[in-house]
């Protein structure tokens, strides 16, 4: 960048390309307007989430500060639907330079029937012969059964969306029955469901106390287990 005086009737070219002729001495060849992006880039955001604008700031060649002429365009971004989106940041200065500047943001799919379904297919080819795996608790029919129950997860400790905590409670069923050699306790199911779990990565936190439920006209116990399974946001949020 060149600053200071130039001979009249002098053609240059300036920053942005345009030729021009000098008309008196004094002139000065400008520069380009700076645009700087605020926060992350790409940003990201959770599906149906309100989209919060990061913002922008801009200066000119001389310093002055040109945020407030910032001209933001964040129209093409769909929170309901995953995947990534462009921002776009024009600005222009008093000598009609410009600068355009792009961000994109990500809205990340948190579909709870998918992260529900990983978690049954884990605990089903895992746990032993004759043991049933349910999805829904609406979906049990037989015991022993291991059942999928409440589940939410956590934004309070997402921090950067670098990952999502989801709660998880893992329901042991069994029938009402003396301890036998051949029988499948709730003891040794919720060991085998806990290891299991802790062997992918998830982190077993605790185990409610047996109780008595009555299905249909049969006694069966249940203890439950309360899971945190953590999902890594890299990549778009895939698993």
């Amino acid at each position: 960048m060149a600053y200071g005086p130039i001979l009249d009737q002098t053609t240059w070219q300036d920053v942005a390309g345009s030729t021009w002729t000098a008309e008196g001495n004094g002139l000065i060849v400008w520069g380009l307007p700076t645009i700087n992006l605020v926060g992350d880039n790409p940003q990201t955001m959770t599906q149906d989430a309100p989209y919060v604008e990061a913002g922008a700031t801009a200066v000119d060649v001389n310093g002055t500060d040109l945020t407030g002429d910032i001209v933001t365009d964040s129209s093409a971004v769909n929170v309901s639907v995953p995947g990534d989106y462009l921002v776009t940041y024009d600005v222009t200065d008093s000598q009609g330079y410009t600068d355009h500047q792009e961000r994109t943001v990500r809205v990340l799919d948190v579909d709870r029937p998918d992260v529900r379904t990983r978690l049954a297919a884990l605990l089903a080819a895992g746990m032993p012969d004759g043991v049933q795996v349910y999805d829904y608790p609406t979906e049990q029919q037989k015991v022993p059964a291991v059942v999928i129950g409440a589940m939410d997860w956590e934004p309070a400790v997402m921090g950067s969306l670098k990952a999502i905590n989801w709660t998880v409670q893992v329901t042991i069923l069994v029938q009402r029955s003396k301890p036998a050699y051949n029988v499948y306790t709730l003891e040794t199911l919720s060991v085998k469901a806990a290891q299991l779990m802790s062997e992918a990565g998830m982190r077993v936190t605790g185990f409610t106390n047996e109780a008595t439920q009555d299905v249909g006209g049969t006694p069966l116990l249940s203890g439950s287990l309360e899971v945190v399974y953590r999902v890594h946001t890299d990549d778009a949020f895939k698993f």
